[in-house]
C-alpha cells in the first residue's frame, strides 16, 4: 500500500504483473529433486499477487471517487468485484477442462518430456505476459515514478524489513537466554 501511494499504481502493477510470469513458468521445475522451489514460488507468487490486488483496488477506488462518479461511485467497486469473480470461476473451469483434455499425454521438446502440468504452467506464464503487455500501456498515471525507482524502493524496504526481523529475533534470543541464566543463578542451592 505504501509503495502504491508513494511510487504510483502503474509501476507497482508493472513489477507485480511481470514478476508473476517467471513464477508461473517456474512451477515446471518443481519436483522431487527441488521441492524447496515450490515454497519459494508460492511465497513470491503470494507477494506479487498482493501487489496486483493493491494496485488494482487503488485504481478502482480512484475511478470511484473521480469527477464523473457522482453518487454511483460504489458501482465501480461492485463491477470490479463481479468481473474478478467471474474471471476466477471461468479460469478454474477452463484450466480444469484443459487438464482433463490433456489427460496423461506427454510431450517431448528439446529432449525433455512434458506432461499436462507443464503445459498449463507454461500457458499460464504466457497469458500473464500477454496480459501485462496488452493492458499495462493503457494505464495512464502522470505522477507515477519510474519502474526502476519503484523496484529500488521495494527491494530496499524488503531488505530493511528482513534485516530488522533477523536483528530483533537475535536480540530476543539473547535476552531470553540471559533471563534464564539470571534466574538459574538466583535460585538457592539445595544441600
Amino acid at each position: 500500500g505504501r509503495c502504491a501511494d508513494r511510487m504510483g499504481k502503474k509501476p507497482l502493477l508493472t513489477i507485480a504483473a511481470l514478476g508473476l510470469v517467471p513464477v508461473g513458468a517456474g512451477w515446471c521445475f518443481v519436483g522431487p529433486t527441488m521441492p524447496w522451489l515450490g515454497y519459494v514460488l508460492a511465497a513470491a507468487g503470494a507477494a506479487l499477487w498482493v501487489g496486483v490486488e493493491v494496485a488494482n483496488f487503488n485504481i478502482v477506488l480512484e475511478m470511484a471517487e473521480g469527477k464523473n462518479a457522482g453518487a454511483s461511485g460504489s458501482s465501480y467497486v461492485a463491477v470490479n468485484t463481479v468481473i474478478i469473480n467471474v474471471a476466477a470461476c471461468a479460469g478454474c473451469l477452463l484450466w480444469g477442462q484443459s487438464a482433463q483434455a490433456l489427460g496423461t499425454r506427454t510431450f517431448s521438446f528439446g529432449g525433455r518430456s512434458f506432461n499436462y502440468f507443464h503445459v498449463l504452467f507454461l500457458a499460464s506464464a504466457a497469458l500473464r505476459l500477454v496480459a501485462a503487455v496488452v493492458f499495462l500501456p493503457g494505464i495512464r498515471e502522470p505522477a507515477a515514478r519510474s519502474t526502476r525507482e519503484t523496484l529500488q524502493f521495494v527491494t530496499t524496504n524488503l531488505y530493511n524489513n528482513l534485516f530488522n526481523g533477523i536483528w530483533l529475533s537475535m536480540k530476543w534470543i539473547k535476552f531470553a537466554g540471559n533471563g534464564r541464566d539470571k534466574r538459574r543463578d538466583e535460585q538457592p542451592t539445595r544441600r
